[in-house]
Parts: structure tokens; sequence; C-alpha cells
């Protein structure tokens, strides 16, 4: 009974790291994968371009602007 006991014990251990090791190696392909942060990177360089554009357009703009509006 011991030893028939201890073999699915075996049986479950080994099972178990079987499981944790495909995790691992699929963690480590989805981790390597970068497919999206290309795109991610080129929106992010575009929104600091447009608020760096509109900000130096209010800051050399506005003093016209305020004589208009008064």
């Amino acid at each position: 009974m011991l030893d028939r006991l201890l073999s699915r014990f075996s049986s479950w251990t080994s099972l178990s790291f079987t499981r944790a090791e495909s995790r691992l190696r699929r963690f480590d392909t989805d981790c390597r994968d970068e497919r999206g942060a290309i795109t991610i990177e080129y929106i992010l360089i575009i929104a600091l371009i447009a608020i760096i554009i509109i900000s130096l357009f209010l800051v050399l703009l506005w003093p016209m602007l305020e004589e208009e509006w008064n």
C-alpha cells in the first residue's frame, strides 16, 4: 500500500513539474512576443508630438489671441 501511495505521489509531482515547465515556456514565449509593442510606441510618440505642437502654439500665439478677445 505504501508503494502504491508513493507511486501516485511520484506521478503527481512529476505531472505538476511538467505542467509548471510548460507554463513557464509559454510565459517566456509570450514575454518575447513584441508584436503589439510597436503600435503602442508609435501612438505614444504621436501623442507626445501633438502635445508639444499644441503647447508651442499656445505659448507663442497666446499674446495675439488674448489681444483679439479684449
